[in-house]
């Protein structure tokens, strides 16, 4: 099950703002090959983000994705993968 949470918000006519969270909720069935690529993805993304876990200091996110293009050298299996999937494991 996929849980979508939003931020709305609703400006009323005096001038009010509320603010009110929207949750919508998705049940997912994917087949043998839609689990295979999920996994895939998910697998890359935790391995992105421990690797980035474990180098010392402070690193900007811009910096982290330009990193992420000289981890293809090292880990050929990212090119495989999907590359947002990667560059939002450093978020």
């Amino acid at each position: 099950m996929i849980n979508i949470r939003l931020l709305v918000t609703i400006v009323s006519q005096a001038d009010e703002v509320y603010y009110m969270y929207k949750t919508y909720k998705f049940r997912v069935y994917p087949d043998s090959y839609q689990r295979q690529i999920l996994s895939e993805n998910f697998a890359c993304a935790i391995l992105i983000y421990n690797l980035f876990c474990m180098k010392n200091g402070f690193i900007k996110a811009f910096d982290m994705c330009i990193e992420i293009k000289e981890l293809y050298v090292d880990y050929p299996f990212f090119k495989e993968v999907d590359s947002c999937s990667l560059r939002c494991a450093v978020f």
